[in-house]
């Protein structure tokens, strides 16, 4: 009896299965997120898998089990001038044309702050400061709590990018920094609107990143 097809039916499966993005993943990246890991959260959280879950290892360690990004030797991590967010957005480009350009302008923005290429004015350098600012007020060292505070504020530059309503994400954001800060949030988080108006002004583009 000639096995072979079965075998190679079996090898093609696994490959298939492999490289499937199945529900309730794990994640693994290294501690102490800024833009870039934030940026790949937010793409996993709202286009992958809803309910991963994230695991944070400090520089040095050994990784956990787990599907790795932003760090060396992880699949999803930094090529060329690509940061590791533009590692995700072409694996899993998006089916709408306009949804993936929206993607790739939030990506020149993403890219350039965490690569040091944005000028000190620029949209890239203010949402750096912005996300500093939100893991500053969330405690050092709370990876997690710090991801879940910026998820709104990407939805609200991806809406801004695909130019579709974004104040019911402005809301939000607004009301998630409010229930954590009261009243007087404005005064505790500058850069993040700071950001948002900028967004508002200047839309994302490339061009945006490096004023």
């Amino acid at each position: 009896m000639n096995t072979k097809p079965a075998l190679w039916f079996l090898a093609l499966l696994t490959i298939f299965y492999l490289n499937t993005i199945r529900a309730d993943q794990v994640y693994v990246t290294e501690s102490g997120v800024q833009v870039d890991r934030c940026a790949c959260a937010w793409f996993i959280l709202r286009f992958l898998d809803a309910e991963a879950e994230f695991k944070f290892f400090k520089q040095g360690e050994k990784p956990p089990q787990g599907i790795g990004f932003d760090y060396y030797g992880a699949p999803y991590f930094h090529k060329g001038v690509g940061c590791s967010f533009t590692a995700f957005i072409k694996k899993y480009p998006r089916k709408e044309a306009s949804d993936q350009q929206a993607l790739v302008a939030l990506e020149a923005i993403v890219n350039d702050s965490s690569g040091w290429r944005q000028g000190p004015k620029s949209l890239a350098a203010t949402l750096q400061s912005a996300i500093r600012e939100i893991a500053k007020h969330k405690g050092q060292g709370d990876d997690q709590a710090t991801i879940s505070k910026c998820l709104p504020l990407f939805d609200y530059l991806y809406a801004i990018s695909t130019k579709r309503p974004a104040k019911d994400f402005k809301a939000q954001l607004f009301a998630q920094l409010e229930a954590e800060e009261g009243q007087n949030f404005r005064e505790h988080y500058p850069k993040t609107l700071q950001l948002i108006k900028q967004a508002e002004e200047q839309g994302l583009s490339p061009s945006s990143s490096q004023k």
